[in-house]
């Protein structure tokens, strides 16, 4: 017995567990035919466990108006906003940001979403997160800043004497010991050789 023909290929996002022969469903598989119901029941009884997610279906339509369907993993868009407790993306991303995640945030998603993604090596996946979340509005949220206890608690006593001090400005300019010494940065020296021939 020969493939059987293939007559499309759709991809749907619909919410776990829910789907309905309304719209948007109703309306991309009814002018192939297919029968609807069918697919409803098949797709919502493999997604019951996912309830409150997206789980995209790519779904194979032949000629003889049989079908095939494979789960794919939520969006990374859903996923980046359940992680960073938003209900939506900014709308301005460069100028307002509106939320924070971690970097395992984003290698849980990484891992979660690596089949689906057109990315070989687990950076360049990464890279892709992260693009995802920078077009949403979301910064990503270091574990710490790298200072240590003595450091955090001399800067904290120079925005007590001025408040409106940047920190960062002060950190560029300083170099702090834990001596509690704070001196001027001063460039690398740098070697000439004079060669006399």
């Amino acid at each position: 017995m020969g493939k059987k023909k293939v007559r499309a290929v759709l991809k749907l996002e619909l919410q776990a567990g829910k789907a309905t022969p309304a719209p948007p469903v109703g309306t991309a598989l009814g002018p192939h035919g297919i029968n609807i119901m069918e697919f409803t029941k098949a797709y919502n009884e493999r997604t019951a466990q996912q309830a409150g997610d997206v789980v995209p279906a790519l779904i194979t339509i032949f000629e003889d108006r049989s079908f095939s369907f494979v789960l794919k993993t939520p969006p990374a868009v859903q996923l980046l906003k359940r992680a960073a407790g938003v209900d939506k993306g900014s709308a301005k991303p460069n100028r307002e940001k509106i939320g924070r995640v971690t970097r395992q945030q984003l290698r849980q998603i990484v891992e979660l979403k690596r089949k689906d993604l057109n990315a070989y090596e687990p950076d360049a996946a990464m890279k892709m997160i992260e693009g995802t979340a920078r077009s949403m509005g979301l910064e990503r949220r270091t574990s710490g800043s790298g200072l240590t206890p003595a450091t955090r608690s001399r800067w904290s006593a120079v925005r007590s004497f001025c408040p409106t001090a940047p920190v960062r400005r002060f950190a560029s300019r300083f170099s702090l010991s834990e001596t509690g010494r704070g001196r001027p940065r001063r460039p690398a020296p740098t070697l000439s050789v004079a060669t006399t021939w």
